[in-house]
């Protein structure tokens, strides 16, 4: 049997006007047009672009006074302002007068992403020991493990900063190419992993809802339905990346380009 919240949840979906759904289509939303959002986790990818094409000029033009001047002050300033107001990272469908808190929470960090390339590009030149070699693989495997404790244990918004420099330093040891482990992770199915990871961003949201409007799944414990969760989300992931590579394979998104434009 259905469970009436999943129907009326779809339902919902379907009975949007398609003036209210193309603008989150298009990756607009963000951009404060009023449309129906399908899918939550896009709005970092429409919050990404926006502030891309301001960071990117800037970068170009003036990318050593940006980075070791403008991009500190902005993130330490950003982040500040974000915490003494809303106290997290979270609600980035927040509206603050001239723009949503997602646009400033993307803001921050992708500049604080170009700060990371500038200290992943400095850590690739210094000649580690044996034994640094071994501090700063054991530093990484917990700036990647201590940030899922925290949000499993916790689940205190107030962690998000912390949470955010923790993983900041775990990605500039993972891409310095100083790591023990680096070179293991050097092969296809790694490389595969990373090519399944958009699509996995792009449908785990969709799986979650699955759980909370599906009556009949409320019963289960808790382990059994995180284990269903990522099991589904992997299976679903995999599917939409292999539809998404039949496409472009096809080449379906000239076609329909084509179709719109002429």
């Amino acid at each position: 049997m259905h469970s009436p919240s999943l129907t009326l949840f779809s339902l919902n979906i379907i009975s949007q006007p398609y003036s209210k759904i193309i603008f989150d289509m298009l990756l607009l939303k963000m951009s404060g047009i009023n449309c129906f959002q399908i899918n939550g986790p896009v709005w970092y990818i429409s919050s990404m672009l926006i502030c891309m094409g301001i960071i990117y000029p800037l970068l170009r033009k003036y990318k050593q006074n940006f980075i070791y001047i403008a991009a500190p002050l902005i993130v330490i300033l950003g982040l500040g302002y974000l915490n003494h107001n809303y106290g997290s990272l979270r609600g980035p469908s927040k509206w603050l007068g001239l723009t949503y808190k997602g646009n400033i929470r993307a803001f921050i960090e992708l500049t604080l992403g170009s700060i990371i390339y500038m200290c992943v590009e400095k850590i690739k030149t210094i000649n580690f020991t044996k034994f640094g070699k071994i501090i700063i693989t054991l530093t990484e495997l917990g700036c990647f493990i201590l940030p899922f404790l925290i949000s499993q244990f916790i689940k205190s918004a107030n962690y998000d900063y912390i949470i955010l420099f923790i993983i900041s330093l775990g990605i500039i040891l993972a891409f310095s190419e100083k790591t023990l482990e680096y070179n293991l992770f050097c092969n296809k199915f790694s490389y595969w992993l990373e090519k399944l990871s958009l699509s996995l961003f792009m449908i785990h949201i969709p799986v979650r809802l699955l759980f909370i409007f599906y009556k009949p799944l409320a019963s289960y414990t808790y382990i059994y339905k995180l284990s269903m969760f990522v099991c589904m989300s992997l299976v679903a992931g995999i599917i939409l990346m292999y539809i998404m590579d039949y496409l472009k394979k096809k080449n379906y998104f000239f076609i329909l380009t084509k179709q719109i434009a002429y």
